[in-house]
């Protein structure tokens, strides 16, 4: 049995005697912001990638960097070998143990705490800067924590010691308030790369030891990524994270590798869109490059101690802050005289001597060199 066809309709398409029924035009498209400025993408095939650089830092194979992910834990650290130096106006240092001070400390007299990273100590020059820049704006209790026993060891030593590390500092600090909680507002801690992960060790410390009172404030200076963020994300429990204090705030200029790639502050604020290589940094080795880039947070840090002219922008992502598509968002006052009210992601320019760019103006947060595009791109397409 054979199916007879439908007829077409008399003013269907198959009638070539009838006229082309008139289409419907594109949509209408919204109009796109100019994108004024956009970089050339550099080469970036000269940089290792995660694995490899975890592998030469830990020094180990890939099955062995495996292993030591999936069995990374905390250990024990004596209280003897952490102690605490107070840095004083005129010049010295006293040093103390966990329960051998008090200090006096209000609004008027805020308790700062600096703690170094991997391979550092509390006696480096970069706490003596803090100190000395705290002094000069009439801040004198400044404290270096030195946990150098376990920071001068291998990273994944190093990186074991940090919780232990931060629940010392945490009982030292309810010490020196004599035990008095009201004061916890008014004491700061900032660390660098795993003295970031300390301080927020610290903070989670002092909430249990107060039944969930916190620190006034944690800054984190480019806390440190492998381990607690690469090759996988710790939870929040086990890394720094912006329930740790009031107020926690990062600045991140070494992304993806020493330095924490993802936003997780109360407000993040990028240098060169994160790096992962700073100006000044680009001529050496990839590893030495990326050790300098990790500390120029730390130089910008100190510089903002004293100064307010270092400026982010807020964007919700360094595509857009790389495109100009941010140049009229807020802009506020970044490192020590940040407000507590800031929150998000927030980019900001330096030059080689880490000193801000004065005038964004248009051209926002490009300006007007190729090398500054350069050196921030890599950070650029990993967030």
């Amino acid at each position: 049995m054979t199916r007879s066809r439908l007829p077409f309709p008399s003013n269907s398409l198959s009638d070539p005697n009838l006229p082309l029924p008139s289409l419907p035009g594109p949509p209408e498209l919204p109009e796109i912001p100019e994108l004024r400025n956009i970089p050339e993408l550099p080469d970036l095939s000269k940089l290792p990638t995660p694995q490899y650089f975890l592998q030469h830092l830990l020094n180990v194979t890939a099955e062995e960097l495996l292993d030591v992910v999936a069995n990374f834990g905390f250990d024990e650290v004596l209280y003897r070998e952490v102690n605490f130096l107070h840095y004083l106006p005129d010049g010295t240092t006293t040093k103390y143990k966990i329960n051998e001070t008090r200090f006096d400390v209000s609004n008027d007299r805020p308790l700062k705490v600096a703690i170094h990273g991997w391979q550092s100590t509390g006696s480096d020059d970069f706490i003596k800067h803090f100190a000395e820049s705290y002094h000069s704006i009439g801040i004198n209790n400044v404290i270096g924590v030195d946990w150098s026993p376990h920071s001068k060891r291998n990273y994944l030593h190093s990186a074991r010691a940090t919780k232990k590390v931060g629940e010392t500092v945490a009982q030292f600090i309810l010490n020196a308030l004599g035990n008095d909680s009201s004061k916890l507002d008014h004491v700061h801690i900032i660390g660098h790369s795993l003295g970031a992960q300390v301080a927020g060790f610290v903070g989670k410390h002092v909430q249990q030891l107060t039944n969930g009172l916190k620190l006034g404030r944690i800054t984190a200076l480019d806390a440190a990524g492998p381990l607690f963020e690469l090759p996988l994300k710790l939870p929040s429990t086990r890394r720094v994270n912006k329930n740790d204090a009031t107020y926690v705030d990062s600045i991140h200029t070494n992304v993806g590798f020493f330095g924490f790639l993802a936003p997780f502050a109360d407000a993040d604020f990028f240098i060169n869109f994160g790096g992962p290589v700073q100006p000044g940094c680009m001529e050496l080795n990839i590893f030495d490059a990326f050790s300098c880039s990790h500390g120029k947070s730390v130089v910008i840090y100190n510089n903002t101690i004293t100064s307010k002219d270092y400026i982010g922008i807020q964007c919700s992502n360094p595509l857009r802050a790389i495109s100009s598509l941010c140049n009229n968002n807020q802009r506020i006052v970044l490192g020590e005289h940040t407000s507590n009210r800031v929150a998000g992601q927030y980019f900001a320019r330096v030059d080689v001597d880490g000193q801000p760019y004065q005038n964004n103006g248009s051209r926002g947060l490009i300006g007007r060199s190729r090398e500054g595009v350069l050196q921030g791109i890599g950070g650029l397409l990993k967030i």
